[in-house]
This record gives structure tokens, sequence and C-alpha cells, in this order.
């Protein structure tokens, strides 16, 4: 019963551990990788609108 415990802890404890390292892979890569691209992406969109704004605000005139 114990060595079935002691079993499923390391098993646990592995995976955890596994599990970690992925997610800070991911974050790593997400904040080397897309991050910047997103926020290039938005702050493009956001020119886009605000000249789309102001031609619709000139035809309005």
């Amino acid at each position: 019963m114990l060595s079935v415990k002691i079993f499923f802890l390391v098993k646990i404890s592995v995976f955890f551990f596994f599990f970690y390292s992925v997610i800070k892979v991911k974050i790593v890569f997400f904040h080397k990788v897309e991050l910047p691209q997103f926020l290039q992406l938005k702050s493009l969109h956001k020119w886009k609108w605000k000249c789309e704004h102001n031609n619709y605000n000139i035809i309005k005139i």
C-alpha cells in the first residue's frame, strides 16, 4: 500500500514538473515571438481604424 502511494506521488510530481516546464517554454516562446507581432498587429489595426474613422469624418463634413 505504501509503495503504491509513493509510486503515485512520484508519478504526480514528474507530471507536474513536465507540465510546468512545458508551460514555461510556451510562455517564453510567446513573449519572444508572438507578443511583439501581436502588439504590432494591434497598433496597425488601431492606426487603420483611425484612418477609416478620419475618412468617415471627412466624408461626413
